[in-house]
């Protein structure tokens, strides 16, 4: 029988009243105090975690790979998020450009459907969530070996209208609210400091307000007086990859998981598919286990073009900040993702697109949309 469940589980409107504290060593890592310890405890007896989920003696450990939060992990069964920064659990900090209310909602939203890990309850400055065992996050050069999986994942989470419904839809898509977020922060930074480049800050703005305007456009042909029958391929192509669904928006390597019983055979063959560049035959290998998607803290209403081109560029290792250029998707490997995208998503472009006769074209034109939306995804960051 599955374990009793709290009122607080999967309800994004219940926060306990308590916090837990994470004391830091000089270079900023954590260090599991016995006041940390007993925090745990008071939380995981607050939100009621049942004894088949995780009970005492309660094992402590950190996790490496949050960016944006501490991560504990208790008994290798219970996930502690941790906000950083001080930020409250159900307030935003001026500062900041999460929106932790939002976040909160969003992955309470995709628990209940199955979508994502269950989530046991919020506390003051952070929640507890299920751990996921046996799996380990997948490296920057794995993402193109399991472009089906990503893509099937990523077309579901694009496909969830319900999710839409529950968020709304009215405003503006969520990455160009972050890049405005960002702007405002500058400005009120940059009050009555003489020192501030100025001239370049405004140059920037400028350079932002046509990028905005061109990417918000729902057509890229609106002063073309006729259409030939490329244009309209491209027409129906950028009405559907700028449609404004439920994303993920930052889909890099360390939030993609796989099981962690990899052999040195599978190593192998890893290593060799991107030197052959044979991804046709290896995202269709039964081989291959399937994926789970975790952390949902920028996921938010975008186009389809900003979530495919964001996690285009975290194929060249986004999250460790190397910046292995080199390792964006070529035209092939590009052709992959979007073919097995388009063939999992149950809102697919228009008759005349799907035509057989015109697929080379319909890619050819969803990379360049894709390539537009690349912009974004630097400033985003």
């Amino acid at each position: 029988m599955p374990p009793h469940l709290s009122r607080y589980t999967n309800n994004s409107s219940l926060v306990a009243p308590v916090t837990i504290r994470l004391d830091e060593n000089r270079n900023g890592d954590a260090l599991i105090s016995q006041r940390t310890r007993d925090d745990i405890e008071s939380v995981l007896r607050m939100l009621e975690i049942p004894d088949e989920i995780v009970n005492p003696p309660y094992e402590v450990r950190p996790l490496s790979g949050g960016l944006s939060n501490r991560l504990l992990v208790v008994n290798d069964s219970v996930l502690v998020r941790l906000h950083s920064n001080g930020e409250s659990s159900s307030t935003k900090n001026e500062n900041s450009l999460l929106d932790r209310e939002s976040e909160n909602k969003v992955s309470t939203l995709l628990a209940q459907r199955g979508a994502g890990p269950t989530i046991y309850g919020r506390f003051q400055n952070g929640r507890l969530e299920q751990f996921y065992r046996n799996v380990r996050p997948l490296s920057h050069a794995e993402m193109p070996y399991y472009a089906k999986d990503i893509a099937e994942h990523m077309a579901k989470l694009h496909d969830m209208k319900d999710v839409q419904t529950s968020l709304g839809n009215d405003c503006l898509p969520s990455m160009f609210d972050r890049v405005d977020g960002w702007i405002g922060i500058i400005e009120k930074k940059m009050e009555g400091k003489g020192s501030f480049p100025i001239d370049l800050y405004r140059s920037f703005k400028c350079e932002w307000k046509m990028l905005k305007s061109s990417l918000l456009r729902s057509s890229t042909m609106q002063d073309a007086q006729s259409l030939s029958s490329s244009n309209c391929i491209e027409e129906e192509v950028c009405k559907y990859m700028r449609e404004i669904v439920f994303t993920h928006m930052d889909l890099q390597s360390l939030n993609i998981l796989k099981e962690s019983t990899i052999t040195e055979s599978d190593r192998e063959k890893l290593g060799k598919i991107r030197l052959a560049g044979n991804y046709d035959k290896s995202c269709n290998d039964s081989n291959v286990s399937s994926i789970k998607i975790i952390d949902f803290e920028y996921a938010g209403m975008n186009s389809r073009a900003a979530d495919i081109a964001n996690t285009f560029c975290e194929y060249c290792d986004m999250n460790n900040l190397s910046l292995k250029y080199a390792d964006f998707p070529n035209e092939s490997e590009q052709n992959v993702f979007l073919s097995n995208y388009l063939s999992c998503s149950r809102t697919a472009c228009t008759d005349i697109t799907l035509n057989e006769e015109n697929f080379d074209a319909v890619l050819k034109a969803m990379r360049k949309e894709v390539g537009r939306f690349t912009l974004l995804s630097h400033l985003g960051w």
